[in-house]
């Protein structure tokens, strides 16, 4: 690092070592402290953010002093990672586990022409947060992706950021395992041939009567659109279910033959009718 020109540093516990978020390490240069002991911002600043006191330097939060009350185990745990790096070969150690977790993805991208890196020049491309492009899928059907991963406890949160292209971000940090990695990918590809085949895919599922929470929670971690609405015996007998995949019902609602002719055929995209509870005498 060039700390002559380096006024302000900072890094987070929770990257590379793990740990807990919303801390992290802040360097100051003395440019910087002459900047905070002359400097008055015409507005407050939270207590959190004051690093004077009495127009100087609060040297006592840089000697062990807290700003506010934090959580005292992450600095157990920041002291625990930081044996476990030196125990795996320090920095070196840390750089080559995660170049080898950043090989396995990178064997996949080369062998998969459906998935690219998102960043185009390979210089930019980062060996710990991989962001990928999935060409051949849309936003709807990654989602459907990685809700079947996280269904089957293989990855959570591995999305694309809301303004990328289709396609995930995989952590390869260096306390990520390669073998995992290789687990994870091979799960990719599968889930990949399942959603291009048709044979998974987000429903739209409408629930008309109660049903709890849980079980409409479960639906959307699945991938799938659940709508909560009421509709009438007139709707469902002009067809109003011909637009949704799926209708989830309890005693309230009647499924009836007229319903079920109105709702089918060409154009339909219904496909099933659920009866949460006891009995399917509501459902012809």
């Amino acid at each position: 690092i060039p700390w002559a020109k380096i006024d302000v540093l900072t890094y987070s516990w929770q990257k590379c070592l793990g740990g807990e978020g919303a801390h992290g390490m802040l360097i100051i240069s003395p440019r910087t402290v002459q900047r905070l002991e002359s400097y008055k911002p015409p507005w407050p600043l939270p207590k959190i953010f004051r690093m004077t006191k009495a127009g100087k330097l609060d040297k006592s939060i840089f000697e062990g002093s807290v700003i506010n009350t934090p959580s005292m185990v992450c600095f157990e745990d920041y002291i625990d990672a930081l044996k476990w790096a030196k125990s795996v070969g320090s920095l070196d150690g840390l750089i080559a586990r995660s170049m080898r977790n950043f090989g396995v993805i990178k064997k996949f991208v080369d062998t998969h022409d459906w998935m690219t890196f998102l960043a185009k020049d390979p210089a930019t491309i980062s060996n710990t947060s991989c962001c990928l492009v999935i060409k051949d899928l849309s936003k709807d059907q990654v989602k459907t992706m990685t809700a079947l991963l996280e269904r089957n406890k293989i990855a959570f949160d591995i999305g694309s950021y809301r303004d990328a292209p289709p396609g995930l971000r995989i952590w390869c940090g260096p306390t990520v395992e390669s073998k995992d990695v290789e687990i994870l990918m091979n799960w990719v590809d599968y889930a990949h041939t399942k959603i291009k085949a048709g044979e998974i895919k987000k429903m739209r599922i409408i629930v008309t009567d109660g049903l709890a929470d849980g079980a409409i929670k479960a639906l959307k971690q699945a991938g799938h659109e659940v709508v909560k609405k009421k509709l009438s015996k007139e709707e469902l007998k002009a067809g109003a279910l011909k637009d949704w995949d799926a209708i989830i019902i309890r005693s309230a609602t009647s499924v009836t033959a007229e319903v079920l002719r109105a709702s089918t055929g060409p154009g339909s995209k219904l496909r099933l009718v659920a009866r949460a509870g006891v009995g399917v005498d509501n459902v012809d």
